[in-house]
């Protein structure tokens, strides 16, 4: 069995299979069909940027030039001795 990949659109219930494969083709075939759901990544973009919005409102402007180095600081004090 050989497998081949490649991107077509389904019109009017049929699938049109690429010339260049068609000569091979001469008996049963095994079709696995990948397709998005365009309605669950609308969805999904619209949680991320709501997620967003939700922790911006808590972020302090105050604190934000240290940010960059706040990962190392904690990670020295909490590891090296003194």
């Amino acid at each position: 069995m050989r497998a081949v990949e490649f991107q077509t659109r389904i019109d009017d219930g049929k699938i049109k299979i690429p010339d260049e494969y068609l000569h091979e083709i001469s008996s049963d075939v095994k079709i696995i069909i990948l397709y998005e759901n365009s309605t669950a990544v609308s969805k999904k973009n619209t949680l991320s940027k709501s997620v967003k919005g939700i922790i911006n409102q808590h972020a302090n402007p105050d604190l934000m030039p240290i940010e960059k180095e706040a990962w190392g600081e904690a990670v020295k004090e909490k590891h090296v001795a003194n």
